[in-house]
């Protein structure tokens, strides 16, 4: 009776006597020390898959090195790739580092104990703020244009080609992903702003006709808006509203954001332009205003979820400075750096493990409400890990002009005012004080747009 395969395709005996094989037998008596089954002589690339994930699990485990990985660049770029590829991709990164980490995994021969050989699997974690590392916003690869979901005159063009015709919906206001599909903010015919939801292969579906004003969560699952005098917010999910809550609406006061599950609201204090806020929260009690005029602008949220990166105004000239702003006591400063040359206002991006902080300013110089022009304005990196303690501003390519997307924890993409694509890599210049090197930036084209064409960037992740 012909012998049956072994787990990993070899043949194993027949009965207890032995072999069938002689020349296999010999090998096996001579190779293994023990009775019983012998070690099979084929490997299959099952097997081999495993044997990779086992050592690279070992190494993990093992006790991280003192020194610093010479090779921490390619590291990081090679977790992107990591990140962005498929599990085939992944595995064919694994190997690789096990190839140059010089033989951390062996098959066939006799067996051994990993040697003294590290893995990096992250860099570690430096002073300052804790920071949560989240998945992977869109697809992207480092090597080459970046691969986003982009608004381009009037059509929603798909990083794996689709295209959605959005000229029904009239000038549109901003894009974000969501569950199912895209939440698309239109510029109401009847003033305020329609949110609309679109998908591959279906009709354009209006969800919220011509409301005063409305804000999409980072998530693309939440949205909170005004009608008249009540205030709304209300989850989404596959396109379709969820219950809403509401309350009673300040006077001139509108909402422009989320902080954790609390609506972000800004009230325009006329005569004298200076914005103030306040926060909603819809799982309490009825909103009751309570206004603050210590922030002057909204970055964006940490991952905690209630410490806020914005901005104050110091001094009579009323200086931007940069502060982290705590909710639970309604926006007031925990931290302030004020010699960053911010400009007033104006848009930012926190990185999704809140360590990066992309925004407009004047690298070195000083920025007030009178220097409110845009000429000499350029794209700034901090690391709100540490600017607190020691103030750098990376100059970091041409001025944000709208939205923005983090491909992954340290690299940003956006739209310049030409309509091209800007890539900014937080992480790959040294921080060394004032004097700190420009972050590397990379400039594309945006496929499927022609010069002069609007050119937008889609927001947030799909769930």
């Amino acid at each position: 009776m012909k012998p049956d395969p072994g787990p990993l395709g070899g043949e194993r005996a027949a009965s207890r006597g032995g072999d069938s094989d002689p020349m296999v037998s010999a090998m096996r008596r001579a190779d293994n020390l023990r009775l019983g089954p012998g070690r099979p002589l084929v490997v299959t690339p099952d097997e081999l898959e495993r044997a990779l994930r086992e050592s690279l699990a070992r190494q993990a485990g093992a006790p991280r090195p003192a020194v610093a990985d010479p090779a921490g660049t390619a590291l990081r770029r090679a977790r992107r790739i990591h990140r962005r590829r498929t599990v085939m991709g992944a595995a064919v990164v694994a190997l690789a580092i096990v190839g140059i980490s010089a033989g951390v995994a062996q098959l066939g021969g006799a067996s051994h104990q990993p040697g003294p050989t590290v893995v990096v699997i992250g860099d570690p974690p430096g002073p300052g703020l804790a920071h949560t590392v989240s998945n992977t916003p869109v697809a992207d690869s480092s090597d080459g244009p970046p691969q986003l979901d982009l608004v381009v005159a009037e059509n929603l063009n798909v990083a794996d080609g689709e295209s959605i015709d959005l000229s029904g919906i009239g000038t549109v206001a901003a894009v974000q992903r969501s569950t199912g599909g895209w939440l698309v903010v239109g510029e109401s015919s009847r003033g305020g702003s329609d949110l609309w939801f679109v998908a591959v292969g279906q009709p354009p579906r209006e969800l919220l006709p011509g409301v005063d004003a409305l804000a999409l969560g980072p998530d693309g699952q939440r949205v909170a808006w005004r009608a008249g005098a009540r205030l709304f917010a209300a989850a989404i999910r596959d396109g379709a509203l969820g219950p809403r809550v509401e309350t009673g609406a300040p006077a001139r006061g509108v909402p422009v954001g989320f902080v954790g599950v609390a609506v972000l609201l800004r009230l325009n204090q006329k005569p004298t332009g200076l914005d103030a806020y306040d926060l909603w929260w819809p799982n309490r009690e009825p909103y009751r205003e309570d206004w603050t005029a210590e922030p002057v602008g909204v970055y964006g949220t940490l991952p905690d979820g209630q410490t806020v990166v914005g901005q104050i105004a110091a001094g009579p000239s009323a200086r931007p400075c940069l502060a982290l702003l705590d909710a639970s006591r309604r926006l007031a400063p925990i931290r302030t750096e004020c010699t960053l040359g911010l400009s007033s206002g104006g848009p930012g991006a926190v990185s999704p493990d809140g360590r990066w902080l992309v925004a407009n300013g004047r690298p070195g110089g000083r920025a007030d409400r009178a220097t409110a022009s845009a000429a000499g304005e350029q794209a700034l990196v901090v690391d709100l890990r540490t600017v607190f303690d020691r103030a750098a501003a990376k100059p970091a390519g041409p001025r944000l002009v709208g939205g923005t997307v983090w491909t992954d924890t340290d690299t940003l993409v956006h739209a310049d005012e030409r309509g091209e694509l800007v890539r900014v890599m937080a992480d790959q210049a040294p921080d060394t004080g004032k004097d700190a090197a420009p972050a590397e930036v990379e400039s594309f084209p945006a496929p499927g747009a022609v010069p002069g064409e609007r050119v937008m960037v889609v927001t947030g992740a799909a769930s």
